[in-house]
């Protein structure tokens, strides 16, 4: 089952990651708006070129943990002993599985990068992350009853939201807004994986009239339910306004960005009007002939 721990936990690394893309989608696109094209990963400009994959190396490191710890530390393998698999077992193995699917994207990512074995274009990573994306959202739209069933149902909307960035992306790379939608939802997704988990797991955070359900095998904190109706309705429409208001500080932060990315790279908006052609030797500017039907 999910926990507290990771819930903070992977929704702090989606929070970053999706930072660092929207500041690096930004930059790039800014400095240069005909060479712009979208990225699945940044290179850290500050970092020496032996360091450039750092990104890469990262996801290769902290997913297969992350795959560790829904396996080992919150999963108990004594059902499958038994033949006897729990369905809060099976949503362990699903998150795992997912996670897995991320992994193996960040390892081709990583493949095609330092090698010449899969010299694949930056469109077919989009096009993989659409579709593991699309697997997380089927995964969480009907995960959890209750409060945490609202929860995950708004998470896979984000998730659908991705998956349809990506899909974008892998058809029209240089599409920047497109690329600003995906990461602005992977940084929404952090965001709302740590209000979930302090809606679902603290105290504090649990809305009036919800309790937690601590009688799940192993002490693992089961899911938040409401016990009466009129507490189900209020603490989801809590749930769907904290949502709302994480969507307009994503919006509000993204902008932001790209304000200050846009100063500090000095972009000037040219109005749609191409500069005009200088004669190399004089300096003047060349003009070409009118047509004599044209000419007074």
């Amino acid at each position: 089952m999910s926990t507290l721990a990771s819930h903070l936990v992977q929704g702090l690394y989606l929070a970053v990651v999706g930072i660092w893309h929207l500041f690096a989608a930004v930059r790039s696109y800014v400095k240069s708006l005909r060479e712009y094209s979208a990225r699945i990963w940044y290179p850290v400009p500050w970092l020496p070129v032996r360091a450039k994959h750092l990104e890469l190396y990262l996801h290769m490191v902290l997913i297969p943990l992350a795959m560790a710890y829904e396996l080992v530390v919150t999963t108990s393998f004594e059902p499958l002993v038994k033949v006897s698999v729990p369905a809060f077992r099976i949503i362990d193995y699903q998150h795992a599985a997912l996670l897995l699917i991320f992994w193996l994207l960040a390892a081709i990512a990583l493949i095609s990068e330092i090698t010449s074995a899969l010299p694949l274009p930056a469109e077919a990573f989009f096009l993989l992350s659409g579709v593991a994306c699309a697997m997380e959202w089927i995964v969480m739209v009907n995960e959890g009853q209750g409060l945490e069933g609202k929860c995950n149902s708004l998470l896979a909307g984000v998730a659908a939201v991705c998956a349809g960035s990506a899909t974008v992306l892998a058809l029209h790379p240089k599409a920047f807004l497109a690329d600003l939608l995906l990461f602005g939802a992977v940084l929404l997704q952090g965001l709302w994986m740590m209000q979930s988990g302090l809606s679902l797991y603290v105290e504090a955070f649990i809305p009036d009239g919800c309790h937690r359900l601590l009688d799940l095998p192993g002490g693992i904190d089961g899911s938040t339910r409401c016990d009466l109706e009129e507490a189900k309705t209020r603490a989801f429409s809590f749930m769907d306004l904290a949502f709302i208001l994480h969507v307009t500080a994503v919006v509000i932060f993204s902008v932001i960005v790209y304000g200050l990315v846009a100063r500090i790279q000095g972009y000037r908006r040219t109005g749609g009007y191409e500069p005009l052609p200088l004669d190399s030797e004089s300096n003047v500017v060349q003009l070409n002939p009118m047509p004599k039907q044209a000419q007074f």
